[in-house]
C-alpha cells in the first residue's frame, strides 16, 4: 500500500489554493480521498 499526497491544502480561502487530497494505492486499485474543490 502507498499513500500519495496530491495536495497538502492551505487554510487561506484563496482561489488558487484548495483543500487536501490523498491517493491510496493498493495493488492496482486507486482510491482518492479527502478531495478538495480543485481535485479532478
Amino acid at each position: 500500500m502507498k499513500l500519495h499526497i496530491v495536495d497538502s491544502g492551505n487554510p487561506d480561502p484563496l482561489p488558487e489554493r484548495f483543500g487536501s487530497a490523498f491517493l491510496i494505492e493498493i495493488g492496482a486499485e486507486l482510491i482518492l480521498v479527502a478531495c478538495g474543490p480543485a481535485t479532478s
